[in-house]
C-alpha cells in the first residue's frame, strides 16, 4: 500500500470503515444475488442465486462500492475551490442570491413547464376524499368505497361518519370540502381545483426559494451550486409534483424546507431567530398533515436535537418541532374518540407481512397448517390471497387500490366481516410460517424492497399527470371553459405532455436521475462522510427513515414513496462537497497549508 493510500486511510475513523464496510455489503447484495428475484419481475427466487458468477460479482462490487465511498470522503474532505471559472457561473450565483428573483424566476419556468398540466394533476385519492365528505358512511358497498380505502366493518359500526385517517384525516377534509363548496358555489370543480393547485404551487415556491437562495449565500464552490440548480429546476420530478394534489407531493415541499432549515440549524450550532422557528413550524405543519408517517421522522429529529442542543435551543425546538406535532396528534386523538374521524386500519402498517403469508399461500399452500388456516381466514380470504399476490404491490391482498372487491372472487382482506379481535394471532402464525420455510420469506421481502437498492431496476410511475374526470360530479363541471379544458387541452396537450415525461423517464440515461431509487443508491454511498459526528448524521436521519418508509409501503419501487428523496439529494450532494469555512478551502492543484 502508498504512503498516500496510508495517509488516506489514516484520516477514515474506525466507524466510518464500519458504515463503508455495511453500506458495500448491502448494495452489493441486492445488485448482485438479489437480482435473481428482482430481474423476474420479483417472481423469481433466491434459492440457486449464489453461483460462482454472483459470487464474484458480489466480492467485486463490495471493493468496488467500498473504494467509492472511500473516493468521496476524500473529496469532501480536500474541499475543492475552483478558481478559474466561466463569469457566467458566477453571474447566475449571483442572480440565485435573491429571494424575489429567484421565485419569480422559479414561477416563470416551472409556470411555463407546467402549462401542459394545468390546472392541476390528482391521482384516485382525491376521489375518495371527496366521497368521505359528501357521502354518509364508508361501509356502504353500493359506492364501491372499498376500492380507494379498506376499512373493517367493525371501525364503522355505530358510526355514521365517513371521514377516515387513512390518507390523513385533515388533508382529506381540506381537499374534499374545497372541491364540495366549489361545486355548490359554481357547479365546477374547477374554482377548487385551482385554488389546491396556487396553493401546492406557492408553497412549493417558497420552500425551494428558500433552499436555492441559502444555497446560493452560504456555498463558496460555484460549479457545485450550478450543479445543484439544474438538478432541482429542470427536473420533471420535481416541477410536476408542485401542483400535484396528493399527500406525498405536499410533503415533498414541506420537506424541502425542513431540510434547509436543519442545514441552518446545523451551520449555525442550534443558534436561531423567531423567522427560521416560524419556518419550522410550518413546515413541520404541513409535512404531518399531509402524510402520517412524517409525524415520526420529524419527532426523531426533534428529540434529537433536544439531546445534542439542550442547552442552546432547547426552547427553539420545542416551539417549533415538538409543539405542531403535539397539537396535530391531540387534536386527532379527540376527533377520534369522538367518533368524528375513523381511525386506521390496521392492514395498512403490514404491507411486507401480508405479502410474505401471500407468497407462501402462493408458492406452498400446504404449508398452512388447519388451526392456520382458519386464523388467517378470519381476516382474509385465503383461497384467494394466492392467485391475488403480486410482487409490486400489496393492493389486490388487502382489497384496496381499484378494482372491483365487491367480486367475492377478487376479495382478499375481508374488510366487511374482520373483527378486531382476529388480528390478534396474525403475527403468531406469520412467525411460525417464517421459521418454518425462511426461504420464502426472504424472496417475498427482497422483491418488495430489493428495487429500492438496485439503480437497474426501473421504478413504478406511480406519480399522477391526469386528473380524475366524470368520477365527482361529471369532472369539471358545467362552465363553458370548463368543457373546453377537458375536451380539447385535457385529452390533448395534456396526454401528449405525458407523453413527453413517460419518454424521459424511462430514457436509459436521462432517466437515472429522475429515479429515486437511483438516489437512494447516491445517498448510501455518501453516507460515511456523515457519520463523523452525531450532529452531521441528524442532517440525513430524516431521508434515511424514509428509505425505511418506502421499503414499508404497499408498492415495490415506488417513484411517488421516494420523491422526497429524490427532490432532497441535490442539497443533499451541495453540503456533501461544500465548504463553510472560507479559509479551510484549497484550489485544484494546491494543498491545503
Amino acid at each position: 500500500m502508498s504512503n498516500k493510500m496510508k495517509a488516506i486511510f489514516k484520516k477514515i475513523t474506525p466507524f466510518q470503515l464500519l458504515v463503508i464496510l455495511i453500506t458495500s455489503v448491502t448494495l452489493s447484495f441486492f445488485n448482485s444475488f438479489a437480482l435473481s428475484v428482482l430481474n423476474n419481475g420479483g417472481w423469481g427466487t433466491m434459492k440457486g442465486s449464489f453461483t460462482l458468477k454472483n459470487i464474484f460479482a458480489f466480492c467485486f462490487l463490495t471493493i468496488f462500492f467500498s473504494f467509492l465511498s472511500i473516493v468521496i470522503i476524500e473529496i469532501s474532505k480536500k474541499k475543492y475551490r475552483f478558481t478559474k471559472v466561466p463569469n457566467i457561473f458566477n453571474k447566475v450565483n449571483n442572480f440565485f442570491s435573491s429571494y424575489k428573483r429567484t421565485a419569480i424566476f422559479l414561477i416563470i419556468i416551472w409556470g411555463f413547464f407546467l402549462l401542459p398540466f394545468l390546472p392541476v394533476v390528482s391521482g384516485w385519492d382525491i376521489v375518495g376524499s371527496f366521497h368521505e365528505m359528501v357521502d354518509t358512511r364508508s361501509a356502504d358497498f353500493t359506492k364501491n368505497i372499498f376500492n380507494i380505502y379498506p376499512i373493517a366493518s367493525y371501525l364503522t359500526d355505530g358510526s355514521s361518519t365517513m371521514w377516515t385517517n387513512q390518507h390523513g384525516a385533515f388533508l382529506t377534509a381540506f381537499y374534499a370540502l374545497t372541491l364540495k363548496y366549489s361545486w355548490l358555489l359554481s357547479k365546477s370543480f374547477l374554482p377548487g381545483y385551482v385554488f389546491l393547485g396556487l396553493f401546492h404551487f406557492l408553497f412549493a415556491i417558497y420552500a425551494y426559494t428558500k433552499a436555492i437562495v441559502y444555497c446560493e449565500r452560504n456555498v463558496q464552490n460555484s460549479i457545485l451550486k450550478i450543479i445543484g440548480l439544474i438538478l432541482i429546476i429542470f427536473n420533471p420530478m420535481i416541477f410536476l409534483n408542485t401542483i400535484s394534489l396528493s399527500k406525498n407531493p405536499l410533503f415533498v415541499s414541506s420537506f424541502i424546507l425542513f431540510f434547509v432549515l436543519m442545514f441552518e440549524f446545523y451551520r449555525n450550532n442550534g443558534i436561531v431567530n423567531k423567522i427560521w422557528n416560524i419556518n419550522m413550524f410550518i413546515s413541520v405543519l404541513i409535512g404531518i398533515l399531509a402524510v402520517k408517517w412524517a409525524l415520526y421522522v420529524y419527532l426523531i429529529v426533534g428529540l434529537l436535537y433536544i439531546l445534542i442542543y439542550k442547552k442552546i435551543a432547547l426552547k427553539s425546538v420545542i416551539i417549533s418541532i415538538i409543539f405542531p406535532i403535539v397539537l396535530f396528534k391531540v387534536s386527532l386523538l379527540i376527533l377520534v374518540q369522538q367518533g368524528v374521524v375513523l381511525k386506521d386500519d390496521p392492514i395498512e402498517s403490514k404491507g411486507v407481512q401480508i405479502q410474505q403469508v401471500a407468497r407462501y399461500v402462493h408458492d406452498d399452500p400446504s404449508i398452512l397448517t388447519k388451526d392456520e388456516y382458519q386464523k388467517l381466514n378470519r381476516i382474509f380470504d385465503v383461497d384467494n390471497i394466492g392467485n391475488l399476490y403480486s410482487p409490486a404491490i400489496s393492493d389486490p391482498v388487502k382489497s384496496s387500490g381499484g378494482g372491483n372487491f365487491n367480486d367475492d372472487s377478487k376479495l382478499g382482506y375481508r374488510y366487511r366481516t374482520v373483527k378486531k379481535g382476529d388480528w390478534k394471532e396474525f403475527n403468531k402464525v406469520w412467525l411460525d410460517l417464517v421459521k418454518r420455510n425462511p426461504q420464502i420469506a426472504v424472496d417475498a421481502t427482497v422483491a418488495q424492497v430489493g428495487s429500492y437498492l438496485s439503480p437497474s431496476q426501473q421504478p413504478l410511475a406511480d406519480y399522477a399527470l391526469t386528473m380524475p374526470n366524470d368520477v365527482i360530479g361529471h369532472g369539471y363541471g358545467s362552465l363553458s371553459i370548463s368543457k373546453w379544458i377537458y375536451h380539447f387541452y385535457h385529452n390533448k396537450i395534456r396526454t401528449k405532455a405525458i407523453s413527453v415525461v413517460f419518454d424521459l423517464f424511462t430514457n436509459k440515461y436521462v432517466g437515472y436521475i429522475l429515479h429515486g431509487n437511483f438516489w437512494i443508491f447516491i445517498l448510501i454511498l455518501i453516507l460515511p462522510v456523515f457519520v463523523t459526528s452525531i450532529k452531521k448524521l441528524v442532517l440525513v436521519m430524516p431521508i434515511l427513515l424514509q428509505i425505511v418508509i418506502s421499503m414499508l409501503s404497499p408498492l415495490a419501487n415506488s417513484e411517488r414513496y421516494t420523491l422526497g428523496i429524490l427532490a432532497v439529494m441535490p442539497l443533499v450532494l451541495i453540503i456533501t462537497f461544500m465548504n463553510s469555512d472560507k479559509n479551510s478551502m484549497v484550489t485544484i492543484g494546491q494543498e491545503k497549508k
